[in-house]
């Protein structure tokens, strides 16, 4: 009965006894709040669409870490760019709060919003608020699309892709 009254009281299991310098970590609930990350990398759609696809993103390193959300999307649409993801990682994926695109084939380029100029031609609003005039831009550009451009200070549109449709 002592024996048994002794290794009740014991305060961890025999065997499980800590060592020095070892730290308990309690599991990871449900309840454990996130963790905010910040990763760069580029885009990549695996998987078969249109069930089963998800977005991850390759970092130099050769990690991948799967996107969540609504954001995880267009960061799809931007496959081969070189961006910057922030949000928080929870449930094995980074779920986007958004991104920073900073390079398109090793260039940079300038995202933002179509929208019509006063002039009836087209213009960029960008994501800081500026606005940039389009010369040359495709006659598939509408208003509201969400794109990229690569081109001069003036924006002669040289290469360009939709984001958001």
């Amino acid at each position: 009965m002592r024996i048994l009254i002794y290794l009740l009281l014991m305060p961890f299991p025999l065997g499980c006894t800590p060592q020095r310098g070892d730290t308990l970590v309690p599991p990871r609930t449900a309840e454990s709040p996130a963790q905010e990350v910040r990763l760069d990398g580029t885009p990549r759609v695996v998987g078969t669409s249109p069930v089963g696809s998800e977005v991850v993103l390759s970092g130099d390193d050769g990690r991948t870490t799967r996107l969540a959300g609504e954001i995880a999307a267009e960061l799809g649409r931007l496959a081969g760019a070189r961006v910057e993801v922030w949000g928080r990682q929870a449930d094995g994926a980074v779920h986007v709060a958004g991104y920073r695109v900073l390079s398109i084939d090793g260039q940079p380029v300038v995202v933002g919003v179509v929208e019509r100029a006063p002039d009836g031609g087209l213009r960029l609003r960008t994501e800081g608020g500026g606005v940039l005039a389009l010369e040359g831009a495709p006659g598939e550009f509408r208003e509201g699309q969400k794109v990229w451009i690569r081109g001069p200070a003036t924006i002669q549109v040289r290469g360009y892709g939709v984001i958001r449709p």
